[in-house]
């Protein structure tokens, strides 16, 4: 109770910026980068500094930051008091199936390990970005498909197959056996490819 109340004087002193940039935050799992939050929240870097000030975040390695886990817990009750929860986890999701969508090739060019360093720090983003993708709402599925299909040379090779298999046909079920087509009108190729090949290994 006298940590809760701590977190909450120190919330309470934040600019109403810096603190729905900080519920907005607490949607990450496993820490951030400077770049990711401010493709999602719009971050700026004077509000990280005051909120790293105010010890609200934590610096961790290769320059990524985290939120300790009882001020995590406090901010993600607050974002869905601000009613705000939605939108913060529907964009989280949408920027790591972007991040996915665009791993497909570079896993195989001349920076792939750049990118599989870059995956291996965002698993815990990336699972939590497919988790919403399934369970947010059915026209989901193809954005959860396209995380699958995106990074599925990754998981190959880290061993991460079969547990993320099952994730990806979790997805498929969402729209049943139409969902290859469904995601195919909407123009998003790789989910429909993923949607294929999850239909011929089933």
């Amino acid at each position: 109770r006298t940590l809760r109340a701590a977190i909450s004087w120190s919330v309470a002193r934040l600019s109403a910026q810096a603190r729905e940039q900080l519920l907005r935050l607490c949607v990450f799992m496993g820490g951030f980068t400077e770049a990711d939050a401010r493709a999602i929240t719009g971050l700026e870097r004077s509000t990280l500094e005051a909120l790293a000030r105010a010890s609200l975040l934590q610096p961790a390695a290769l320059g990524r930051h985290h939120m300790l886990e009882p001020i995590r817990e406090f901010a993600l009750e607050q974002l869905s008091v601000a009613g705000w929860a939605p939108d913060a986890h529907a964009r989280h999701a949408r920027h790591f199936a972007m991040e996915c969508h665009g791993a497909f090739d570079a896993l195989i060019g001349r920076e792939q390990s750049v990118w599989y360093a870059r995956i291996d720090a965002e698993q815990p983003n990336i699972q939590a970005a497919m988790r919403w993708s399934i369970h947010d709402a059915g026209d989901r599925a193809a954005q959860a498909l396209r995380v699958g299909y995106g990074i599925w040379r990754y998981w190959w090779q880290r061993g991460y197959w079969r547990d993320n298999l099952a994730a990806m046909r979790q997805a498929l079920d969402v729209n049943g056996p139409d969902a290859a087509a469904i995601v195919r009108r909407e123009g998003d190729e790789s989910a429909a490819n993923a949607a294929l090949l999850l239909h011929a290994g089933a």
